[in-house]
């Protein structure tokens, strides 16, 4: 009797093991697949030009860098040439965010943005 209390504790001890390393690996698994809007934004054409034409066909650059400890965009528009925007904080979501300096405001979008510039107001699009 007691050869066999000891292999049924013996085995929900295991089980009971098994089952926390389980649960563990797959909460590691969702925090490693599923990454914080912020990272998704920060990931997406970061470090490289990224181009926009207005409805006018006037070019625009943008470059997300992410390397500091807040993410700029700089921007290269018209008459502006590389016009660093501080993101704002907390206005990043999944396909896009918000930068912005005294004069100049950029919202990025999926497929292209706004630029304000001292309260005037440009769409774009996305150039690939």
């Amino acid at each position: 009797m007691k050869k066999i209390t000891f292999i049924l504790m013996a085995t929900a001890l295991l089980f009971t093991t098994a089952c926390s390393n389980s649960s563990k690996n797959n909460q590691d698994n969702r925090e490693a697949t599923n990454p914080s809007t912020e990272e998704v934004v920060a990931e997406v054409n970061s470090g490289k030009a990224n181009s926009f034409v207005d409805t006018n066909g006037n070019m625009m650059t943008v470059t997300y860098d992410t390397s500091g400890e807040a993410p700029i965009a700089i921007v290269t528009y018209l008459d502006y040439q590389e016009v660093m925007l501080a993101q704002i904080p907390g206005s990043a979501w999944a396909k896009g965010a918000e930068y912005e300096n005294e004069a100049m405001k950029w919202i990025a979008k999926e497929n292209g943005g706004k630029l304000i510039i001292d309260g005037k107001a440009t769409n774009f699009d996305f150039v690939e």
